[in-house]
């Protein structure tokens, strides 16, 4: 339950600032906020780690304020099936940020350059996204104290504004660095500030955690506040603070019905066999901490492709990640691909652990190797196999009709930008 009424920044959108008539038109005269009642997550992790110290890139920006943008009545604008033009040459069709990025610069949240280029994969610096966050309120007006921000500056009024709120500061030294870019850590928290969302420390401490991410323990300066983007939650406010009602990444698990035919990946059970001619099925022996929930197939609409952000972690790599470090019942996927083509049963015909708060109607497809990285092209057996197991599964599950990265369906960067996401459809459809 949320207490209070809906709150609702607001922003006028900006006129069209091109002339052309090819060029799509901006939003006019709309008012567009961000939602500062529901806390969905809109920060994750890949593979088990989160990469805090990383930089957050202008397509990653867009994508993240495009999902919490609402309208004057609070409802969500941004929609996974909309398309929204951007007028930037260098924003191809179809990536994996394309709408957001249309969505975001139609209401002037954010611009391009005078070469009508987006430049999608630069890191944006801090004073680039305080711009953007400050179009959600009215500019409030004060000093600036920074030894590195002259009042000439071109985001001086916008920095100004954002500390004022809050949802900004300086470093010890004075200074605010501007041109530097934010991490994802730093993101967390000047978003949690936007949100008017605030960590309950006690919550996070006692529902352990301190092991969701390798690569960021408690002893983090921004661990609260990531796990705070990162998990979806009900709370109640009391006493001028936020209290956690419920932070699950997972249902509870429920007991079997039946205890004499055990959840197990690797039978057939609630699904149909695992059997094909197009590639190998692998029955690794999982590890299965709490009973799991089969997947009511006839509610499954989607299939969601993940990487590992990792450039060589195996199976039994994720495994540990998912079951020793995030303390999930098992393996987050329902099918796992390496590099050979192999395809890996995981949690098959049950309830998996991809994208967090639709595993119900999601299945989720793990892929070796590091797409955002390392691994910029991946082998063609991995490929084949990919877009073979996605037209397997849509054989057999045929309302599974939406295929998309990790990324079309929560606010991640995830499957990577070098993964052939839009290639595996294409051969899936072929292969059906």
């Amino acid at each position: 339950m949320k207490n209070g009424k809906r709150a609702i920044a607001t922003a006028a959108a900006m006129a069209l600032l091109f002339t052309g008539g090819a060029l799509p038109m901006r939003a006019s005269a709309v008012e567009v906020g961000v939602d500062r009642v529901e806390h969905r997550a809109y920060l994750e992790g890949a593979g088990g780690t989160f990469l805090p110290e990383k930089t957050l890139t202008r397509a990653e920006a867009a994508v993240i304020l495009a999902r919490l943008m609402v309208d004057g009545a609070g409802e969500p604008i941004y929609s996974e099936g909309l398309e929204y033009p951007s007028p930037f040459s260098d924003v191809p069709e179809g990536a994996w940020y394309e709408s957001a990025v249309g969505l975001v610069w139609s209401y002037g949240i954010i611009g391009g350059y005078d070469d009508n280029t987006f430049r999608p994969d630069q890191p944006i610096s801090r004073a680039e996204f305080v711009k953007m966050i400050s179009k959600f309120d009215p500019l409030k007006g004060g000093a600036l104290t920074f030894s590195d921000l002259p009042d000439t500056h071109w985001a001086a009024a916008y920095v100004v504004s954002a500390c004022a709120y809050g949802y900004i500061s300086g470093y010890p030294d004075g200074t605010f660095r501007p041109e530097q870019g934010i991490s994802r850590a730093e993101t967390a928290k000047v978003v949690n500030r936007l949100l008017h969302r605030e960590p309950d420390l006690e919550a996070i401490s006692a529902g352990g955690y301190a092991e969701q991410y390798s690569d960021l323990g408690a002893d983090h300066w921004a661990f609260a506040e990531v796990i705070e983007a990162s998990v979806s939650h009900d709370y109640e406010r009391a006493d001028g603070a936020e209290h956690w009602v419920l932070a699950p990444e997972e249902p509870e698990p429920e007991p079997d019905p039946e205890p004499e035919e055990p959840s197990d990946p690797s039978r057939p059970g609630n699904g149909p066999d695992f059997v094909s001619d197009s590639f190998r099925f692998v029955f690794p022996e999982l590890r299965i901490t709490s009973p799991l929930k089969d997947l009511d197939l006839e509610k499954v609409d989607s299939i969601a492709l993940h990487h590992m952000a990792h450039p060589t972690a195996t199976f039994e790599d994720v495994e540990h990640w998912h079951v020793d470090d995030n303390g999930w019942s098992a393996i987050g996927y329902n099918f796992w691909i390496d590099f050979e083509g192999n395809v890996y049963v995981g949690r098959g015909w049950h309830v998996g652990a991809g994208v967090g708060g639709q595993n119900s109607h999601i299945i989720s497809i793990g892929f070796q190797g590091d797409y955002d990285g390392v691994n910029k092209e991946m082998p063609e057996a991995q490929l084949q196999a990919g877009a073979a197991l996605v037209a397997w599964i849509q054989e057999r599950v045929p309302t599974a009709r939406t295929v998309g990265g990790h990324g079309d369906f929560s606010a991640t960067d995830c499957p990577g930008r070098y993964f052939p996401l839009e290639e595996i459809i294409a051969l899936a459809e072929q292969k059906r």
